[in-house]
C-alpha cells in the first residue's frame, strides 16, 4: 500500500504535500515516510496507531468471516458457521 501510494504522489506530481492516517492508513503513512525521499512531505499525522508490531488478537474473527464468504448461502448459516470461532 505504501507503493501504491508514492505512485499515486509520482503521477500527480505532488509536492509539498501531507499525509494523515488513521489505524491502517497509520500504517502506510508510516511506511511510505520511512522508505522514500522526504523531501515533499510537509507533515505526517498519524492517528490511533504506533510504530510498532501488534499482537493477532483478531485472527480468529476474520477467519471467521473468510468461512462465511467462503461457505455461506444464508443469514442462519452464516451465524452457524461465525458461532464456531467466536464465542
Amino acid at each position: 500500500m505504501a507503493l501504491d501510494l508514492k505512485k499515486y504522489i509520482i503521477k500527480h506530481n505532488l509536492n509539498n504535500f501531507s499525509i494523515i492516517g488513521h489505524s491502517m492508513g497509520g500504517k502506510v503513512a508510516m511506511q511510505y515516510a520511512c522508505s522514500n525521499d522526504l523531501n515533499s512531505l510537509n507533515k505526517l499525522i498519524i492517528v490511533d496507531i504506533a510504530p510498532k508490531e501488534y499482537p493477532e488478537e483478531h485472527s480468529y474473527i476474520f477467519k471467521g468471516l473468510d468461512e462465511v464468504l467462503k461457505f455461506s448461502k444464508s443469514r442462519k448459516s452464516a451465524f452457524g458457521l461465525l458461532d464456531s470461532f467466536i464465542k
